[in-house]
């Protein structure tokens, strides 16, 4: 019984250690990954001060800075949002707009030209993503994964979350209505280039 046991244990290994391919990167179910494809990215809690390492997201229309937030909403998931500045909110859309003031994230990392933004639109988004490392946003409940997207509206940058499988873009307008646009950009980590 201990040579079964040991037999299944070693096979066991064998098995979790072998590397999967999943979209352009190799990984280990174990989640260890080569250390030279680690991105140098991560969400931090955010209380009203932007982090000297924070991703800049776009600029308003008066040309400041803002962020890239990430937020939960129950009963429907995590999503990413526009951070301004000094406020402690972020407005959700899913369904509408949900404004979220408590357990709010910041996109940081660095070295801030990593991370780039691709033009692209709803037909072509699957195209566009290839070989690429998309910056997850976030989840929907029950629809799957939400990633990191913006548009530009009236001289001003509007972020939010996008689903790969429904390839629109979801915001909310000046007006409080959730709309849906075809062309926009999305974020992607490229690793630094060593020179």
């Amino acid at each position: 019984m201990f040579v079964l046991s040991l037999f299944v244990f070693l096979i066991l290994e064998i098995i979790l250690s072998v590397p999967v391919e999943t979209s352009s990167h190799s990984i280990c179910r174990n989640n260890k990954m080569p250390k030279e494809e680690v991105p140098n990215y991560y969400w931090r809690e955010y209380n009203g001060q932007i982090p000297a390492d924070a991703i800049i997201g776009g600029q308003d229309i008066n040309g400041d800075n803002v962020y890239i937030g990430q937020a939960y909403v129950s009963k429907w998931g995590l999503f990413t949002g526009q951070i301004k500045p000094g406020l402690t909110e972020v407005f959700i859309t899913n369904h509408g707009i949900t404004k979220v003031d408590k357990y709010i994230k910041i996109l940081c990392g660095f070295p801030q030209e990593s991370f780039v933004w691709l033009p692209t639109n709803a037909t072509s988004l699957h195209m566009t993503l290839l070989d690429k490392h998309v910056i997850i946003g976030g989840h929907q409940d029950g629809s799957g994964i939400m990633n990191v997207g913006r548009i530009n509206y009236e001289g001003s940058t509007q972020i939010i979350s996008y689903m790969v499988g429904n390839a629109d873009f979801h915001w909310p307008n000046v007006a409080g209505y959730d709309i849906a646009v075809k062309d926009y950009e999305v974020l992607v980590y490229e690793k630094p280039k060593i020179e």
